[in-house]
């Protein structure tokens, strides 16, 4: 586990995302680097099997998959649906007017069938949030309500089975989780646009949340030096504090007993997924660590600045 099991090769430019194509039949991973390039690899092979190349003209800054869709979203503004069954033909574009970092979002919640075709994104107004159904060309605005001003949006979470805390299994609707620049992290009933919760560990941007819903629970990490675990009712579960500033991104592992976070510094961390205890520090990449990803069978993948993505295998907490 302290080196790569493989290591793919073919960005010349910083790679800022990648995600496993989960749906998908074979063994993808797709991944998009700081001068718009996208690509699609096959693990089996290790190589890469498409290149996608006027994908967008400036940053991509998510990946996901989406009904058989590949979704990409760039700070040209623009979010893009391809069909990967049809040579990846570009179906849609969705022009939002956001040209920052911060990510999109699709549910989390994959047995979901009432969001599954629902794109999350930052809008130019930094106090909206588009919803883009990818069946259409249209888009919704959605104004949050908050009684404070955070700044702009630095991450998004959308998870639509979303629970009030640990004690409870009571779902109160499709929630989105907001990072903002000031380092506050609100939770948002999609219902109502209300801000339900805010919590406001750090005072850096917040580049990355992720949700484990059986436990309730939420980690997120930013440009500070500390990873905050929090539950679902804004309690602080655990806090770690990094020698060196900077998280570019953090999963749970499917299973939920492990929390993987990518760094500025070119480290991996495994932490327990309870307590934040450190399990691993893992070294390769030369470079900031952007994007990281798993697959259902606990292998994952990191992308850096180096251009390289490394697949790491973790069999245990151990």
């Amino acid at each position: 586990m302290n080196a790569p099991i493989s290591v793919l090769r073919g960005h010349d430019k910083p790679v800022n995302c990648i995600k496993f194509l989960k749906e998908s039949n074979s063994h993808l991973l797709a991944s998009g680097d700081s001068k718009g390039l996208v690509k699609i690899w096959n693990l089996e092979s290790k190589r890469c099997v498409k290149n996608i190349i006027d994908s967008h003209t400036d940053s991509v800054t998510s990946v996901s998959l989406l009904a058989q869709h590949l979704v990409t979203f760039s700070k040209d503004e623009d979010l893009k649906i391809w069909d990967l069954n049809v040579d990846s033909a570009l179906l849609r574009t969705f022009k939002t007017g956001y040209c920052g970092f911060c990510n999109a979002a699709t549910d989390a919640n994959t047995v979901s069938h009432e969001w599954k075709d629902v794109v999350i994104t930052p809008a130019r107004e930094t106090c909206e949030i588009l919803l883009c159904d990818i069946r259409m060309s249209g888009k919704t605005a959605m104004v949050v309500k908050s009684k404070h001003t955070h700044g702009m949006l630095t991450a998004l979470h959308f998870n639509s089975s979303y629970t009030t805390g640990c004690d409870s299994l009571e779902s109160v609707g499709p929630m989105i989780l907001c990072g903002f620049e000031d380092g506050s992290v609100s939770a948002i009933d999609m219902r109502t646009t209300n801000t339900i919760s805010t919590i406001h560990n750090h005072s850096e941007p917040i580049f990355s949340i992720d949700t484990f819903v059986k436990k309730s629970t939420m980690v997120f990490g930013g440009a500070s030096k500390s990873l905050n675990l929090h539950s679902f009712n804004g309690s602080l579960i655990a806090e770690q504090f990094l020698a060196t500033a900077g998280t570019g991104c953090v999963r749970y592992r499917p299973d939920g007993r492990l929390i993987a976070s990518a760094h500025w510094d070119g480290s991996v961390r495994l932490w327990s997924s309870r307590t934040l205890r450190p399990l691993a520090v893992l070294r390769h990449h030369r470079d900031c660590v952007f994007g990281l990803d798993f697959n259902e069978a606990g292998m994952f993948a990191t992308g850096s600045k180096d251009g390289s993505i490394a697949l790491w295998a973790v069999l245990g907490e151990s």
